[in-house]
């Protein structure tokens, strides 16, 4: 019981730690054309980062694919390109 109470609270921590909206808001303003946002990088960001969000764009018939960092308040977006 006691493993499953665990797992279960592990797992809703991991997918609190992207974020789609703020993500999109950041590569719009990059001039990128969302494809998919969504998911959790567990690499992608620094240490100060609460949020990790992996992303597919294109801007000019080009694709890219990375991360956005970001923190609670106070602190803006970071785009990371692959």
């Amino acid at each position: 019981m006691n493993r499953t109470l665990i797992a279960a609270v592990a797992m809703l921590g991991l997918a609190a730690c992207d974020d789609p909206s703020g993500a999109k808001r950041a590569l719009e303003g990059q001039g990128l054309e969302v494809v998919k946002v969504g998911g959790w990088s567990m690499f992608g960001c620094g240490e100060g980062d609460t949020y990790s969000t992996k992303f597919k764009a294109t801007r000019d018939g080009k694709t890219y694919t990375g991360v956005v960092c970001s923190g609670l308040v106070g602190k803006g977006s970071t785009v990371r390109f692959d």
